[in-house]
């Protein structure tokens, strides 16, 4: 499992050419003790529990929301959007932790054999991500509908499972269809329908100047965490005008780019690399509901990388729920080679 260590591994070393050595030392030490929690819970829980698990934490944190929203017990939480009324104090939060609990629980009903259960809570729960105010969210838990196709190829054998790696090109498909429809800007029209702004709120600004730092710095980065850490025009302009206190680039992969450059992209994508590889080889050759689900845990964290700093973060769930579904599917995979070298 040496390969789920690469990136914070890196992280450290990068305090050797860090523009803030300090920062750059303590973060990535962070960083690293979440990778090493998340590689002792692979190891010690079943993939099955950890889904359970999850289902029920999930589950409890958005009706406590919802419940808070209809009755008012807790009081409400301010950011710049305005009030939230629940236990998530930021908007892109409660997307996320709703659109990681509807997958969960989805998937926990799918295994209790009660199907129909599951796709009542994926109709219900577009409502609950769309009130949450994040298109980031609302577009990953769009996706997170291919789990019903994956549900429904479970019967199927390895050769047909493989229908499956024909879905991106569908997509691709889809995209060009809505390239031409929407007169070449498919991305605004979304942004529209969803009542965003076309910058995505400020973003496309953030990963201009983040860019500009990989620029200037593309072979090893700034150092990990360290470009927040200085004082500089470009983060007192996105402090003024976008968002105060930000500290990341709402975009892990341009946050990699700064961070550790064309070496720290290598060792990222290296890490990405596998865990695709291995949720594909464990859906395919088994084919399970919990397989389906890590699976899926994986692709969303892809998505959601696009718009927020889900991985490779100091503390992110994201990135600890890939290593552990990695190893989850490596010991899946593992037991299944045994079993039948032993027949």
């Amino acid at each position: 499992y040496w390969i789920v260590f690469l990136p914070p591994a890196f992280a450290v070393l990068s305090t050797v050419w860090s523009i803030v050595p300090g920062q750059t030392l303590w973060s990535s030490f962070q960083f690293l003790m979440t990778s090493l929690i998340a590689f002792r819970l692979g190891l010690t829980l079943s993939a099955d529990r950890a889904l359970f698990i999850l289902a029920g934490i999930f589950a409890a944190a958005i009706l406590l929301s919802l419940a808070n929203t209809a009755v008012g017990f807790l009081p409400p939480a301010w950011e710049h959007n305005g009030a939230l009324l629940g236990i998530f104090t930021q908007k892109n939060m409660m997307g996320k932790a709703a659109v990681l609990g509807l997958l969960t629980v989805i998937c926990v009903l799918k295994h209790k054999r009660v199907p129909v259960a599951g796709i009542c809570v994926y109709l219900a729960g577009f409502f609950l991500v769309k009130s949450t105010l994040s298109a980031g969210a609302l577009l990953t838990y769009l996706c997170a509908g291919l789990l019903f196709p994956l549900f429904a190829m479970r019967k199927f054998t390895v050769r047909g499972r493989l229908i499956f790696l024909l879905l991106p090109v569908v997509f691709v498909v889809l995209y060009l269809a809505a390239f031409v429809l929407t007169g070449g800007d498919p991305l605004a029209v979304f942004l529209e329908a969803t009542g965003k702004s076309p910058t995505l709120t400020g973003r496309t600004i953030i990963w201009w100047f983040g860019i500009q730092s990989f620029l200037e710095h593309p072979l090893l980065g700034v150092g990990f965490k360290a470009y927040w850490s200085v004082k500089s025009y470009a983060i007192a302009y996105i402090h003024a005008n976008i968002e105060e206190g930000l500290y990341w680039f709402h975009n892990i992969y341009i946050d990699i780019l700064v961070a550790g450059g064309l070496l720290g992209a290598a060792a990222a994508a290296a890490l990405l690399y596998c865990f695709v590889r291995q949720a594909l080889r464990w859906y395919l050759y088994e084919g399970s509901v919990v397989s389906a689900a890590w699976g899926m845990i994986l692709l969303v964290s892809l998505i959601g990388g696009l718009a927020d700093n889900v991985m490779f973060t100091l503390h992110g769930l994201n990135h600890m729920l890939i290593i552990m579904g990695f190893i989850f599917g490596h010991r899946a995979l593992s037991s299944k080679q045994e079993r039948s070298g032993t027949a």
